[in-house]
């Protein structure tokens, strides 16, 4: 299939094959390079959409940490819903996320015999894009919910960055054997990010944009409300408009973002399309083609919230 698209990424992703990572970036941060034995790890991720909770069984390996996956499940609460408007976390969202990771903390604990210092709590990098250029007003809400999470658990957590987050999930997702040639392309929930390591220095060439599943509809929301037009117009105008330039910008200096002819999807988006595509596969990483995207989009699931293109009925 062709692609027609502006888009500098798009000639060249239409010609991958896309190889979609069902394991979450916040793997990485239940155990460290230097494992050489099996450990049961606990993650708790805090997102703009909900809470993920993961267990994991780590071990080396010749393609590098080897897990059997315990547990994976989400909370889906709703955190940042008024962020973009007031500054700060509503109590009640702050509240009922927090009342989930206290949960899953004694969950992890509890019924997986995890020790306390094997189980980590993370902020996403996410979290506060929609306040992304207003810093007093996330270190305000950082400390919020650190604290509040303290209470619940006992436990201090960490908040990732959009860069630290984005090698996270490279050293995480990319196998030691796709080292040379593969790319994350990690589409969250508040914002979108990627990149890839290089095998001879050991440097992150990496990309991040503020704009995610969540963000990005906010933002269309908010403009459709204003009278710009419909959702659908507004986000084709946004589309073009903003997300695909601030892509563009992020590739400048960064060619071999472009060249890499292997490509690991990641994000609850891509989870959901896949799970679609193919409901019966349970491996951990499955092949993911364009015609399997398009296939959604023409679904009459899409359509129906305003995603595929719309057709006369018959």
């Amino acid at each position: 299939m062709r692609s027609t698209s502006s888009s500098p990424l798009a000639p060249r992703i239409s010609r991958r094959r896309l190889l979609v990572s069902l394991l979450s970036a916040v793997f990485v941060l239940s155990f460290g390079a230097g494992l050489c034995r099996a450990e049961v790890h606990g993650g708790i991720e805090i997102g703009a959409k909900g809470v993920k909770i993961t267990v994991v069984r780590a071990t080396s390996g010749g393609d590098g940490l080897q897990m059997k996956v315990e547990l994976a499940t989400t909370a889906n609460t709703t955190l940042v819903a008024d962020l973009a408007r007031t500054g700060a976390f509503a109590p009640e969202a702050l509240e009922q996320t927090v009342a989930a990771v206290g949960k899953a903390y004694g969950r992890i604990r509890d019924e997986f015999k995890v020790a306390p210092e094997r189980i980590y709590i993370v902020g996403s990098s996410g979290l506060f894009s929609a306040i992304r250029e207003k810093p007093d007003l996330i270190d305000a809400n950082k400390k919020r919910l650190a604290d509040a999470v303290r209470q619940a658990t006992d436990k201090a957590m960490d908040f990732l960055s959009d860069e630290r987050e984005a090698e996270l999930s490279i050293d995480g997702i990319i196998p030691r054997s796709a080292a040379a040639t593969g790319l994350v392309l990690d589409i969250g929930s508040g914002n979108t990010k990627g990149g890839f390591k290089e095998s001879k220095t050991g440097k992150y060439v990496s990309f991040s944009v503020p704009l995610g599943t969540v963000t990005f509809t906010d933002l269309v929301k908010k403009k459709a409300a204003e009278g710009r037009g419909t959702f659908g117009k507004v986000a084709a105008e946004q589309r073009e408009g903003m997300l695909r330039p601030t892509l563009a910008w992020q590739m400048v200096g960064k060619p071999a973002l472009l060249e890499r002819p292997r490509v690991y999807l990641s994000g609850g988006s891509v989870w959901a399309i896949t799970t679609l595509a193919h409901p019966g596969d349970r491996r951990p990483f499955v092949a993911l083609t364009r015609a399997d995207v398009g296939r959604y989009r023409t679904s009459p699931r899409s359509r129906t919230r305003g995603i595929g293109p719309k057709r006369k009925p018959t």
